[in-house]
């Protein structure tokens, strides 16, 4: 299974998290942009996404929309070279976990990580058993909505 997916525009940005994160044990693929991620996500199920919110052609909101609208949601966190709430906001409107400003710094990215993948698994084994177990479908549900609500608040507070 592949635990994440990269999508930036910029080549050096996919190139240093992808080293991370792979050092760190986890299955990692790049796309440079939303076209690439949307052929990556229709072969392989990555647990968490990690979106660039601007980049040329569909943005990371806008894949972040149509994801949500698919019957496969993913756990995704933004990635963002501008702190602007409203655009942060935004996203974590439209069901985004999380997000990092860039420049980041690595090991408090590296500590994030493992939360946001439990969510991600939370979210994929949802798609897998949705329909044998339609109550722990609606349990799972509730509880990746309290983390989304809880990093919404938090960022909301700070803005």
């Amino acid at each position: 299974m592949l635990d994440l997916l990269i999508i930036d525009d910029e080549k050096d940005i996919c190139d240093v998290l992808e080293s991370l994160f792979t050092e760190a044990g986890y299955t990692v693929k790049t796309a440079n942009d939303a076209n690439a991620a949307t052929k990556i996500i229709a072969s392989e199920t990555p647990a968490l996404l990690i979106c660039d919110i601007t980049m040329p052609g569909r943005s990371g909101i806008q894949l972040l929309e149509a994801q949500r609208e698919t019957l496969h949601p993913f756990a995704v966190v933004m990635l963002t070279a501008h702190a602007e709430s409203e655009m942060i906001i935004s996203a974590l409107r439209l069901g985004a976990l999380d997000y990092i400003v860039k420049p980041f710094d690595s090991d408090s990215l590296l500590k994030r990580v493992p939360a946001w993948l439990e969510v991600g698994k939370r979210i994929k084994a949802l798609r897998d058993s949705s329909s044998s177990s339609p109550a722990l479908a609606e349990q799972q549900m509730k509880m990746i909505e309290l983390f989304r609500l809880k990093n919404y608040k938090e960022t909301k507070a700070s803005a």
